[in-house]
């Protein structure tokens, strides 16, 4: 889990840099944080990052509980000898 978070850090960090090399856009001043919230340039890819982690954590916790369940030795029954 760590790795993916990490990718995911990674892919955002790397992902974002060349929005710093673009001339501008939006309505906001681009030095405050409120830009990065509302411009949909910005808040969308946040959003959807957002989204897929979300996403990855509850696949990871459902095959996590689903490979528990599946661990849970059941009790050796014997045939009858007769």
């Amino acid at each position: 889990m760590r790795r993916i978070i990490g990718g995911l850090t990674a892919l955002a960090a790397t992902g974002s840099s060349p929005v710093w090399a673009h001339p501008g856009h939006g309505t906001t001043d681009p030095a405050t944080v409120s830009h990065f919230v509302f411009e949909p340039m910005h808040s969308v890819p946040l959003v959807l990052m957002l989204l897929a982690t979300g996403a990855a954590w509850l696949i990871y916790r459902r095959r996590k509980s689903a490979a528990r369940e599946n661990l849970v030795a059941e009790p050796v029954r014997k045939k009858n000898e007769i």
